[in-house]
């Protein structure tokens, strides 16, 4: 059985993320998004199942599902995505990480919180 946020972002018949659709799970307008994933708004648009943005959609939405799965609800995980900051990595919030370029952190840390390691 696939996450309910994987199952709310993919494409209807098809493999690819839905930018738009991720967009709206996070609250956020599509030049926003593009900002947070690092590609342009016109890209989101008109290219959304090319690799680059479905590789730049990838990170996200595995945040999301491992934090819906840590957190209990698909709600609190964007809540803690977005207003949450990670302590051990500083003051930033893991939505200012990936911003940063840096979504293996977040990554790295929601893996490490859920093996049990003090975080």
């Amino acid at each position: 059985m696939l996450n309910p946020i994987i199952d709310a972002v993919s494409e209807d018949g098809r493999s690819d993320i839905s930018p738009r659709a991720l967009a709206q799970k996070l609250n956020l307008s599509v030049t926003d998004f593009a900002d947070l994933i690092g590609v342009s708004r016109n890209s989101l648009n008109d290219k959304a199942a090319s690799p680059k943005v479905q590789a730049a959609l990838t990170p996200i939405l595995q945040i999301l599902s491992l934090a819906a799965q840590a957190t209990g609800s698909e709600r609190r995980a964007v809540l803690w995505f977005k207003f949450n900051p990670i302590t051990s990595l500083g003051i930033k919030t893991p939505m200012e990480h990936v911003r940063d370029g840096h979504p293996d952190w977040v990554l790295g840390h929601i893996e490490n919180v859920m093996n049990g390691v003090y975080a």
